[in-house]
């Protein structure tokens, strides 16, 4: 009986697309939190997370031949770069709004899983274009 190898494609999904997906959807529902049902759904997403980390970590995997590199290379390079975008453009919509006198109560800890989901979902997405298009 032959080992089931991961493709570099759905490692690539389950650790950045899937991960990034999960992060978006905690951060959505943080915003919920008086809700129970809303604590419930984002433990699960986490546990799930957790899961698809370890099948991913322990699985035989398909090694990473010079192009999947080199597009892995080019798709983080992007996926910082929207990341910092995604930074720029809300520290201007919080300036513009502090200008405004309006009152925006968010810290750090209700931003932070958009910026993982951002970073890990243009990354994931980036790999794909690049491996589906060339360079």
């Amino acid at each position: 009986m032959q080992d089931k190898i991961m493709r570099i494609k759905t490692s690539i999904v389950i650790n950045y697309l899937l991960f990034g997906f999960t992060w978006l959807c905690v951060g959505v529902l943080s915003f919920f939190d008086d809700y129970l049902v809303c604590k419930i759904l984002l433990i699960i997403f986490l546990l799930v997370s957790i899961i698809g980390m370890f099948v991913t970590f322990f699985a035989k995997k398909e090694k990473y031949d010079e192009m999947a590199s080199t597009h892995m290379t080019k798709a983080q390079s992007y996926g910082f770069m929207y990341l910092l975008l995604f930074v720029l453009v809300l520290t201007i919509i919080f300036k513009v709004l502090d200008m405004a006198n309006i009152n925006v109560n968010l810290n750090f800890l209700d931003l932070y899983p958009f910026f993982l989901a951002v970073g890990e979902i243009s990354v994931g997405l980036k790999f794909l274009q690049l491996e589906k298009d060339g360079d």
